[in-house]
């Protein structure tokens, strides 16, 4: 597994500041990847956690924390429980078409607010992508999608912090392949981030292909 430096960055910055529409209390309804069974990346995470709690303005995340952005739903007080629910059974019922195979990862990646695993790619992670998109499209109407950047992140930054350190920190953890993930779970969650922490309740959750 390579470990590399985010182009040109120099210094970190703190991950929990308030992107647009969230506040305190307020949960989203999004679709992630989660790791509850990867084993796999568990380990790595593990190695990591002692690491990055040396090291200041970043925090490591937490093995129930572990995840793969998928694509958000919106809001909850956006979201009607029909809609969620619509949304729900379309995207579920479509898992059994998608191909099988693992999630593999082939490099860790210090960037601006995290330190995460990267270089993610699967047979199913761009199939899924565009099945949740076009659900969601189909049951709230069109929106203008951002970039999709598949990654697991295995810790956030707090603060300013000089990037180069945690690349070194890092060097005597760094695994010798790429990281094989082969259980992850898709989970429709309501999220939240009121505590500096990515918390959620899962409302439904599946394998890739069940």
């Amino acid at each position: 597994m390579k470990l590399e430096l985010g182009r040109d960055l120099t210094t970190t910055r703190d991950h929990w500041w308030w992107r647009p529409g969230w506040r305190e209390g307020r949960r989203m309804a999004t679709f992630h990847v989660t790791m509850e069974r990867a084993e796999e990346i568990h380990a790595l995470a593990r190695a990591v956690a002692p690491v990055l709690d040396t090291l200041p303005e970043i925090g490591p995340v937490p093995l129930e924390g572990l995840h793969l952005t998928m694509n958000g739903v919106g809001f909850t007080d956006d979201v009607t429980e029909a809609q969620l629910s619509e949304i729900s059974r379309r995207v579920f019922d479509g898992l059994a078409d998608l191909p099988h195979g693992p999630l593999v990862c082939g490099s860790l990646l210090v960037e601006l607010e995290s330190v995460m695993v990267a270089d993610a790619h699967a047979v199913w992670l761009d199939p899924l992508r565009a099945l949740q998109r076009s659900v969601i499209d189909d049951v709230l109407g069109p929106r203008e999608w951002g970039e999709f950047w598949p990654h697991v992140t295995l810790g956030y930054c707090t603060g300013e912090a000089p990037a180069a350190d945690i690349v070194d920190a890092l060097l005597p953890v760094l695994p010798t392949g790429p990281l094989v993930v082969e259980d992850p779970l898709v989970t429709l969650m309501e999220l939240g981030r009121d505590r500096k922490v990515y918390e959620w309740e899962v409302l439904r959750q599946a394998s890739i292909g069940d």
